[in-house]
């Protein structure tokens, strides 16, 4: 079976693009749908300060899979490459945006940094039960 247009839509940028905007665009939907009322930074602090934020982003990322099986049975694998890698960052970013948009909401004099690094931590087996009791406990 020939794949028409196989190599215009397989690039690893329209992966990650699709892989960073699915999500985005399901949250502002959900944000759309069931707090429309709520002004959308006091809607952000409700989430982080109910600790829901990060389990919604989570749930968020699933039309990733979508787009991943779509482009896996259309044999566009650079495509796919893509969206798993949006799949996997998309998380450790956002965290880290929402922490220093937090901070500019609260404190006006707050100036964001030009660059931030997120540290890569190693989960192994005597680490993961501590690793997960401070990324769950309340702060």
């Amino acid at each position: 079976m020939k794949y028409i247009g196989n190599s215009k839509y397989d690039s690893i940028v329209l992966g990650t693009a699709l892989g960073v905007l699915a999500p985005a665009i399901l949250f502002f939907s959900y944000y759309l749908i069931r707090y429309r009322g709520m002004y959308f930074p006091a809607y952000i602090h409700y989430l982080t300060a109910g600790e829901n934020f990060l389990p919604i982003i989570s749930l968020c990322v699933t039309p990733n899979l979508l787009i991943f099986y779509a482009f896996i049975w259309s044999k566009r694998d650079k495509t796919t490459q893509g969206v798993l890698a949006a799949t996997f960052v998309y998380p450790l970013c956002v965290e880290k945006t929402v922490e220093v948009a937090l901070k500019i909401l609260r404190d006006p004099s707050f100036h964001p940094e030009k660059e931030y690094t997120v540290a890569p931590q190693l989960v192994t087996q005597q680490n993961a039960a501590e690793l997960y009791s401070e990324s769950t406990s309340t702060q």
